[in-house]
């Protein structure tokens, strides 16, 4: 927040993209627009060659994600504690052809919450939801991080520096709102911390240091921070210019990537398709139908659903239709045996590791943890270069496999199948439309129970166990490594060879690329 004070509401967004609920098996995303500027908001939605940049500002609540927005795109937007940005909102720099993106805060619980626990998991969810949609339309990220950091804003912070990492891109920066105002030096002993806790990772170097502003290289990825001081404070301000200023001058200069060919229609709609699988019950099924409307008779929102901020009217939508027998995943709270509450429930999310060897960028290791299922292996998952059955370009390895093979299929079954609950698979294909060699990774985590490890039963009766609430269940699918962008340089090629196997309840999925 940049001040205690909610600021004049003179001036709105370009439009806003607002998510609903998710449950259910369909869910519809709404694009509005501000009054009086339908026509403009729509031909910035559909009309390809608008946009050269996409900037995303994320944060908690309250950081003051909209106050930097409101600096960068100098025009006052309403900011300040009190105001609740909706859904994600864009300030377009027309003169740039720059979309800077505005999100509600993560992390903040409803007064009208504190007394449904369930309905705050799902708020959370489509706060998740809208996030990953926010970082997938963009290419140029800054992160906000208020003075009194939290633990949830500090990991937030470690999960983007752990993103940039993976991808190999310099286009992270760091925003410290250093709001309020502090007597006898409080700033200047803030910003000396931070650098200091920086310089004690030895995994991190500083490349640059000034007053206000610093670099560090994470893993050979440089990360840009920025400090930014109370504007009611007279020296805070005459230091916010400048530092403004040098932040628009560096966002200019990080190259984006290619969209100008695109319209904003097509950015959204391709994130929502990606992420939606994560947040399917069973997880990873791909949505049905994502279809884009746009209307020519413009609709009001219901009076009840106006906030209290400005009457936007919806003008386009995108409808998300998920497959027969899939649905959204639905979280609960339920009471554990320690007196609290935990997490039940909503999909199967392993956490995976990736390892890089340090004497060869060409070797790699990935670890998913796949406790309680078996790993199949059938012929045909690493076909043999030069085989009458090697797959066409955009063909995946659909073979039968050997007769007396353990995993045969069932007579006229095709191999194809996805694996059963209890199993993981790990082939070689092609993604689909592409030529791009790749593994698909699947796990199908059924729920688990040893009954001869639950004394707590009656072993004289039999007892069916329906399934555990608090162990995720569901379909987890990964393609790796992903298809390289455009004129990215890489010094890894093709996949060449590859292993996996299954112990301990952890799947190892070994790697080596061709040297570039």
């Amino acid at each position: 927040m940049g001040s205690l004070v909610t600021k004049p509401q003179s001036e709105v967004y370009d439009l806003r993209i607002v998510l609903p609920q998710l449950d259910g098996t369909t869910f519809t995303v709404d694009v509005e627009a501000p009054p009086g500027r339908t026509s403009e908001a729509k031909d910035l939605w559909t009309t390809p060659g608008k946009l050269t940049k996409i900037i995303a500002v994320t944060g908690q609540f309250d950081s003051g994600k909209t106050m930097i927005v409101a600096r960068l795109s100098k025009r006052p937007l309403p900011s300040g504690t009190g105001v609740r940005t909706q859904g994600i909102s864009g300030a377009y720099i027309e003169d740039q052809k720059m979309l800077i993106l505005d999100s509600a805060g993560t992390d903040e619980v409803r007064l009208e919450h504190f007394k449904d626990l369930n309905a705050d998991l799902a708020e959370e969810a489509r706060e998740h939801f809208s996030s990953d949609v926010l970082m997938e339309m963009s290419s140029v990220f800054i992160h906000v991080v208020e003075k009194s950091i939290t633990r949830p804003a500090m990991r937030c912070l470690w999960g983007h520096f752990k993103r940039i990492q993976e991808n190999q891109r310099s286009d992270m920066t760091v925003v410290y709102n250093l709001y309020p105002h502090e007597e006898d030096g409080g700033e200047e002993k803030k910003v000396k911390e931070i650098i200091e806790g920086f310089r004690q990772d030895p995994n991190i170097s500083i490349d640059f240091e000034d007053h206000w502003n610093f670099t560090t290289r994470h893993d050979g990825v440089p990360v840009h921070h920025y400090f930014i001081l109370d504007d009611t404070w007279s020296k805070g301000r005459e230091i916010n210019n400048k530092q403004i200023e040098d932040l628009w001058q560096h966002l200019k200069a990080l190259r984006g990537d290619d969209v100008e060919a695109l319209s904003l229609q097509e950015l959204t709609v391709a994130p929502i398709k990606k992420i939606t699988p994560h947040y399917v019950e069973p997880q990873g099924l791909p949505a049905e139908r994502v279809v884009p409307h746009t209307f020519d008779q413009i609709t009001r929102k219901p009076e009840n659903q106006v906030t209290r901020d400005h009457d936007y009217t919806k003008f386009a939508d995108i409808e998300v239709t998920l497959p027969e027998n899939a649905k959204m995943q639905t979280k609960r709270m339920l009471a554990n045996d320690r007196g609290g509450y935990q997490v039940a429930g909503g999909g199967f999310q392993p956490e995976v590791q990736k390892f890089t060897s340090k004497e060869n960028v060409c070797e790699e290791i990935i670890l998913i943890n796949a406790a309680n299922t078996r790993l199949i292996k059938c012929v045909g998952d690493k076909p043999v270069p030069g085989a009458d059955d090697k797959p066409a370009p955009g063909e995946v390895c659909a073979r039968k496999p050997d007769l007396g093979e353990a995993d045969k299929p069932a007579p006229g079954e095709d191999y194809a199948r996805k694996p059963a609950p209890g199993e993981a698979r790990v082939r070689e294909t092609f993604l689909p439309d592409t030529n791009w060699k790749c593994l698909h990774i699947e796990i199908n985590k059924a729920p688990h129970i040893e009954i001869n490890k639950a004394p707590f039963l009656d072993q004289d009766h039999h007892w069916e166990y329906l399934y555990d609430l608090t162990e995720e269940s569901g379909i987890f699918e990964m393609y790796y490594p992903p298809v390289q962008p455009l004129g990215k340089v890489s010094a890894k090629g093709p996949l060449k060879s590859w292993s996996r196997e299954l112990e301990n309840g952890m799947l190892k999925v070994s790697l080596e690329f061709e040297a570039s």
